[in-house]
């Protein structure tokens, strides 16, 4: 039986996390960071940035090249 690898957008929104950054010239700034995997393809990447739509576009971007990259590989 073949495991469903797809990742849901859903559990990386959970994982987003709001953090204050207190080094260098942004002190007190929120973070945002998702990190993302990809069991099947083996893959793990983390993405931060200051505007959490931006680092949610990223993620979201991410999993469907993940996603693909997947297809392709199961000749799915």
């Amino acid at each position: 039986m073949a495991r469903n690898y797809d990742v849901m957008i859903r559990n990386v929104l959970r994982s987003m996390e709001s953090r204050s950054q207190t080094r260098g010239s942004s002190s007190g700034a929120t973070m945002w960071k998702a990190e993302i995997r990809h069991e099947g393809l083996n893959k793990y990447r983390v993405i931060r940035g200051r505007d959490r739509d931006v680092v949610e576009q990223m993620a979201e971007t991410q999993i469907a090249a993940w996603n693909e990259m997947w297809k392709v590989e199961n000749g799915k």
